[in-house]
């Protein structure tokens, strides 16, 4: 009766699994046909969390999760079979089992079939160092990935019972969990399900987050208890109860308040998120020197104002501020065009109540955003304007390529900015400030080019911030090996006829080299001597800063760190360090603290529910503009 049991499900399931061999076949296909198969290692074959696809497939699995769970036990009801199966040899214990068991196989292909398909590529790959298959790896990831569809099985079959309202509730419960986060609630990275399977790696071997597991696994585990007890009820004691509700005259009522309960939940939790946001901007004020600080803004009104191709908005509380930028503008706009040898972007709107300094990765050519509360100095403000005004004609220039492909030129952009910003609308000497960074970076070998251009790989081991120091080298590496035209000339290759489409990478930058006719790998040849000679210019710097390192262990409810010193700290120095949960923050995720040697300092283990923590180290010194980092550590948490 039990293989009966089993067949009839699978039969009732052959949707979604001709679902799973299919997208198993697209997602080999693409793999092997658009890829390099033989070029994965173990670390990004695994359900890596470095493509900004993850979460989206994480996604997509829990939708398939969800729907089977939907449909896989009321169906019985709906389709009036259940009595029938009430009448044979078999409990409903036995019922409920089976169906749940079948499910979770059925499912169970997702992360096989995606696991089968890493074996393949693993032994595509495999060389003289990485010889290995890593199974064990492979089938413990398979086992997490299971239970985790397990998780999603089990939340659609608690809220099938609700029917059409699942998804309702659903969408309630993940608005809770957004003002949960918002508020900082202790332990709310614990209810977030889809980290579970974000792994960290201790060098090639696979690190489970089992504190996230095991709280996916009770969350799971409530939705199979609701399940297993509304599934007993349904018959026809149930029926009548439910048949009730559905004719009564509340029902109406009832379906059309939780409708508003539910808007106006969003609305709420979208207001207060949006509230945060503003209030509570956690962005460091580099012109302060102080890392720790956040930009606070006194009450305003706008004002706005028309100079030229500009239009202008501002707070009218720092009009005067204002004033010394608009004068400005229009000098600052030709300088630029004039260096990059561009046509003007017309009516370009000048945003001075922007809260965020350097604005590439959401400015066009036609806006620019700027925060006047960073310096009442005119020449400062000036300066900056300068910046931002390279980055509206990079885009412009470039019909928006760099910005199509903003990882890969993340570094360019910000790299021309910062060079036409001292080069055209700084004092010389202050050019010395971002350059002993530079010298910094590349004693510390943090100055890797190949890297450079990729910038989600850069950001797994360096300070992102680098960009700035860094992409100045390489421009001013590149003018002195082919003169100012150069960048403008880049620029213009952006928009050529001809340019193959969907590169990224090296192959974006070596195209656009080669369509002027210039030599990538001399321009890289230069970077480095420049960034040599900058070395041995800023010496006594480089060799004043101390290695910083860290002991980082459990204690109770929280993290410690213990720094240590390779070292005295210079006059002036302040050591800090920041927190991340994954490789994948963003920078304003990251959890900043103020160190001293000696002293240990803490983070909430809560909020980093994972198997790992990511600490970064560094130095906020007089003489540079930002701070000075080490690499990313990956510390194991036991």
């Amino acid at each position: 009766m039990t293989l009966s049991l089993v067949r009839k499900e699978l039969r009732s399931l052959a949707p979604f699994i001709a679902l799973i061999l299919v997208l198993f076949a697209f997602e080999a296909a693409d793999v092997l046909l658009t890829e390099h198969p033989d070029r994965h290692g173990i670390a990004r074959l695994i359900n890596s969390s470095e493509s900004d696809e993850s979460i989206f497939t994480e996604l997509f699995y829990f939708i398939v999760a969800f729907a089977l769970g939907l449909g896989l036990l009321v169906r019985e009801h709906d389709e009036g079979t259940l009595e029938f199966l009430d009448a044979l040899p078999v409990g409903r214990n036995r019922l409920f089992f089976t169906k749940i068991l079948c499910g979770i196989a059925v499912l169970s292909l997702l992360p096989l079939s995606g696991n089968a398909l890493v074996l393949l590529l693993q032994a595509l790959s495999r060389d003289s160092l990485e010889p290995g298959f890593h199974l064990r790896d492979i089938l413990r990831s398979l086992a997490v990935e299971s239970g985790v569809m397990a998780v999603y099985l089990g939340i659609g079959a608690g809220l099938s019972f609700l029917r059409r309202f699942a998804w309702l509730v659903l969408g309630l419960a993940f608005a809770f969990y957004l003002l949960l986060s918002a508020l900082d609630f202790p332990g709310v990275n614990l209810l977030n399900i889809f980290t579970v399977t974000d792994y960290a790696f201790d060098g090639q071997s696979l690190v489970i987050p089992w504190i996230q597991f095991r709280a996916a696994l009770v969350i799971g585990a409530f939705g199979y208890l609701a399940a297993w007890a509304l599934f007993h009820l349904q018959g026809d004691r149930f029926s009548h109860w439910w048949g009730r509700l559905e004719r009564s005259a509340w029902k109406g009522p009832l379906l059309g308040a939780g409708l508003v309960f539910s808007v106006a939940v969003w609305i709420i939790v979208l207001s207060y998120l949006s509230w945060k946001q503003v209030e509570d901007d956690p962005g460091l004020s580099a012109a302060s020197g102080d890392p720790m600080q956040a930009i606070v803004y006194p009450s305003w009104t706008t004002s706005r104002a028309l100079r030229g191709s500009f239009e202008f908005v501002f707070p009218s509380n720092l009009s005067h501020r204002a004033e010394a930028v608009m004068g400005r503008a229009e000098a600052a706009d030709t300088a630029v065009r004039a260096f990059l040898q561009c046509e003007s972007a017309g009516r370009i709107v000048a945003n001075l109540a922007s809260n965020a300094r350097h604005a590439a990765a959401t400015a066009n050519w036609k806006r620019l955003n700027m925060d006047l509360t960073i310096s009442d100095d005119p020449d400062e403000l000036g300066a900056i304007l300068g910046h931002e005004l390279v980055h509206v004609y990079i885009d412009s220039s470039s019909d928006g390529l760099f910005s199509r492909t903003f990882d890969s030129s993340r570094w360019f952009h910000e790299g021309l900015a910062s060079y036409l910003e001292h080069r055209l609308f700084r004092a010389p000497d202050q050019v010395a400030q971002l350059r002993r960074i530079a010298a910094f970076a590349y004693e510390r070998k943090q100055a890797d080019l190949e890297k450079l251009v990729e910038d989600p790989v850069w950001r797994r081991s360096y300070d992102s911030n680098l960009v700035y120091p860094l992409g100045e080298v390489f421009l001013h590496a590149l003018v002195i090996r082919y003169g100012d035209e150069a960048p403008g000339n880049l620029l213009r290759a952006a928009v050529r006829p001809d340019r193959p489409p969907s590169l990224s990478g090296l192959d974006l930058w070596r195209d656009l080299f080669l369509a002027c006719d210039y030599d990538f790998s001399a321009v890289a040849a230069q970077y480095y001597a420049t960034l040599k000679r900058l070395r041995e210019e800023h010496a006594g710097f480089v060799e004043s800063l101390p290695e910083i390192h860290a002991r980082v262990y459990v204690e109770g409810p929280w993290i410690m760190i213990d720094p240590r010193l390779d070292g005295e700290l210079p006059d002036g120095a302040q050591m800090i360090g920041r927190f991340r949960a994954s490789p994948e923050d963003a920078d304003p995720l990251y959890e900043s603290v103020a160190l001293e040697a000696g002293a240990n300092y803490g983070a909430l283990r809560l909020n980093y529910p994972g198997a790992a923590v990511w600490l970064q180290l560094g130095l906020v010194v007089p003489e540079c503009n930002l701070p000075l980092f080490e690499e990313w550590e990956s510390y194991r948490l036991r």
